[in-house]
């Protein structure tokens, strides 16, 4: 015997019998309730579709061989008193967002969307506890803004009448409980940057970020290619494998200089080669992260569908990063025409360390974190850290018509 709440998704009747599509126990399941079997046949059929019910019966096939319930026990829980969505023209992205709960009930692939997404988040949790990370809430709110040439999204707190920010990264207390003896560490949380708005930028989104004690990439490396062997896996939508077409995933490496000859024929690219061949994208003002950022965004990503490494980009892009033998230990990894991920071993040397974040200061005219300071003062061993756009990774589900970050959003706020 089977039992338990259900929600109707579609109905249709014939002169004995009742067909209800049900979401049950998070699958869309048939239910036949036939004449004579069920108390309450007469009522059923006037049921409106997205109504709550509670169902009992048993497994069978249809006549058609559908697997279905042939119920002895249907009763009406919570009318639904609203009309769902027409199913020829359903609801648009704008509206799923403000409603999302009617897009969930209305709309399978939007249900199997957000499904996949708990479970990449999942995936990822699983991964890092196999490989010894530890896992920390470190906290939204913060007095010192990190997020270097971001702007932030500011809050005031009414017991002190202090003004505080919307965490964008969680590098700085991460890299505390590094200092504090942990050697695995990472959190998912939401971040926040007040910046524009188009298809790969959102004001809130879900980032993991994680670090460990050494200075090489290659185990992160062996993470990313782990991650999409295991979404592949659990892909029931199939898009995936329009990004990645194999399960022995190896993600593919170039360098910054190979991607950009590559994806618009520039060697060696610089600023000032950058305005020449495309002025329109860059200018001679243009702050170094901002310039490579865009030559990662802009030009690298569309051109790589696979899974794709950059490596040995500009130091520009992070100031912070170690340099060995004039090489960048820093990555970043593109797929689908998006940028996911950017890795990188960090410089914990103070005496290198200092003079870069005293060009930052003039540079952006915004004063050195005093915190970030004093914890290169307190001492770091090596340390490499991975960032992973939680809601790019998910981007990757979406069909291409629909891969656009607020699609990956369960509840936009604008």
């Amino acid at each position: 015997m089977i039992s338990g709440y259900a929600r109707i998704i579609s109905k249709r009747k014939m002169s004995k019998s009742l067909f209800f599509d049900v979401r049950f126990e998070e699958n869309i399941i048939q239910c036949i309730a036939e004449k004579g079997c069920v108390e309450n046949f007469s009522f059923l059929k006037s049921l409106s579709i997205g109504s709550v019910i509670f169902i009992e019966g048993n497994h069978c096939d249809s006549a058609t061989g559908t697997p279905s319930i042939q119920l002895s026990l249907c009763k009406l829980i919570s009318p639904c008193h609203i009309s769902m969505p027409d199913k020829s023209h359903g609801m648009t992205d704008m509206l799923r967002g403000k409603n999302r709960a009617l897009d969930l009930i209305s709309n399978d692939n939007s249900y199997q969307f957000f499904s996949l997404l708990s479970e990449a988040i999942r995936t990822i949790r699983n991964l890092l506890s196999q490989a010894g990370f530890n896992e920390f809430p470190t906290g939204l709110l913060q007095s010192n803004f990190g997020g270097g040439l971001a702007s932030a999204f500011v809050t005031k707190c009414n017991a002190n009448g202090r003004q505080y920010a919307l965490s964008l990264t969680s590098e700085l207390k991460l890299k505390k409980l590094i200092a504090g003896g942990f050697n695995r560490v990472y959190e998912i949380t939401q971040s926040f940057r007040n910046e524009g708005i188009d298809g790969e930028h959102f004001p809130e989104f879900t980032a993991l970020e994680a670090y460990l004690v050494g200075d090489s990439l290659d185990q992160l490396y062996q993470f990313l290619e782990e991650i999409f062997r295991k979404l592949l896996a659990t892909d029931t939508s199939g898009t995936l494998r329009n990004v990645v077409d194999s399960d022995n995933v190896q993600l593919n490496h170039l360098t910054f200089v190979e991607a950009m000859d590559i994806a618009c024929s520039v060697r060696n690219p610089t600023l000032s080669s950058l305005v020449s061949s495309n002025s329109e994208l860059f200018d001679e003002e243009m702050h170094g992260f901002t310039w490579v950022y865009k030559c990662i965004t802009k030009i690298i990503a569309p051109h790589f569908i696979v899974p794709t490494l950059i490596s040995e980009v500009p130091h520009e892009f992070n100031p912070f990063c170690k340099i060995v033998e004039n090489s960048t230990q820093q990555s970043v990894l593109v797929a689908g025409g998006l940028h996911i991920a950017t890795l990188s071993v960090d410089e914990h040397d103070l005496e290198k360390v200092l003079p870069q974040l005293t060009n930052q200061a003039e540079e952006t005219g915004i004063s050195i974190n005093q915190e970030l300071l004093e914890l290169y003062k307190i001492g770091l061993p090596p340390i490499t850290g991975i960032g992973v756009g939680i809601n790019r990774l998910a981007m990757l589900f979406l069909p291409l018509e629909k891969r656009r970050i607020r699609n990956s959003i369960l509840f936009p706020f604008v």
